[in-house]
């Protein structure tokens, strides 16, 4: 039950944002509180939540575009449904794999409604196995003033997306970016999160009817050096129908304190429990964003 961007849903879903709505937003934090709240929780989930929706686009490359690749060792990009036409896609071959650079431009709104702007580069590595029918597809990619909206992205993040047959998909994704907000607000994301593809794969449905569970931990630095760390303690599952994490529980922690979320029982909606340090448990409303007010 908890807000995670459904958009490029592909792989995995995030390990979503919870965005917490608030009604006080205004108090400043600072990085030598102990207490653990849930606006600093809103404001750590979000920047995990924009991570993840540049996770979700390169699930999609790979399992959707380039999936067909595996068995015809090509090095070239397929132009793919959900790629708009502003997007320029280009790739040249290297001695270990091929690189793909996917350039926006100015910008260029997704089918979302974000809007992406300038360029990150792919590197694909290909490793097969015929005796255990196993295709691993790793990738490596780097954003130089990549923009989502007004968000300015840098850094890497590094894949190794398995598909073996009779198996669910398996994606690894190891993040270390810098995200900068136009009032210059950043944080830092370092992650490493494992993201299954439970249902919908083998059967060929619909991606309305996918499902993913999402497990790992995260650490999130804000400018000031302020640091929080997530973990999943049970999965996260996400469905493409679903706007929100359905169920599964997360825990933030600082300083010794924790926080959790717990998502539910399953059922799509935006409540989630959130139990704070102090063992007191409130409901909470989710938010579709991970836009930063």
């Amino acid at each position: 039950m908890k807000s995670f961007l459904r958009n490029f849903l592909m792989f995995i879903l995030p390990a979503t944002a919870l965005i917490v709505s608030c009604n006080d937003d205004s108090d400043e934090i600072k990085s030598g509180e102990s207490a653990i709240t849930p606006e600093e929780v809103r404001a750590s989930m979000q920047a995990e939540d924009l991570s993840n929706e540049l996770d979700n686009v390169i699930d999609l490359m790979v399992s959707d575009d380039f999936l067909n690749t595996a068995s015809k060792d090509e090095t070239t990009a397929n132009r793919g449904w959900w790629m708009p036409e502003c997007l320029t896609v280009t790739s040249e071959a290297t001695g270990e794999g091929f690189t793909v650079t996917m350039d926006f431009g100015e910008g260029c709104e997704m089918h979302h409604g974000k809007v992406f702007s300038g360029s990150f580069t792919v590197l694909y590595t290909t490793v097969n196995d015929s005796e255990t029918m196993t295709f691993n597809r790793n990738s490596t990619v780097t954003f130089d003033n990549f923009a989502v909206d007004s968000v300015t992205v840098n850094g890497t993040k590094s894949f190794e997306h398995s598909f073996t047959e009779g198996e669910n998909p398996m994606t690894v994704a190891v993040t270390d970016i810098q995200m900068t907000w136009e009032d210059d607000t950043s944080f830092t994301i370092s992650s490493e999160k494992t993201r299954e593809w439970v249902e919908g794969f083998h059967t060929g449905a619909a991606w309305n009817e996918s499902a993913f569970l999402i497990t790992g931990n995260a650490s999130v630095t804000r400018r000031d050096g302020g640091t929080f760390t997530s973990e999943i303690i049970t999965p996260l599952r996400a469905e493409f129908s679903c706007h929100y994490i359905v169920s599964g529980v997360l825990t933030y922690s600082r300083n010794g304190e924790t926080a959790e979320v717990d998502f539910g029982d399953g059922t799509c909606d935006d409540k989630a429990m959130y139990t704070g340090p102090d063992g007191e448990t409130v409901e909470i409303t989710l938010e579709k964003g991970w836009e930063k007010d």
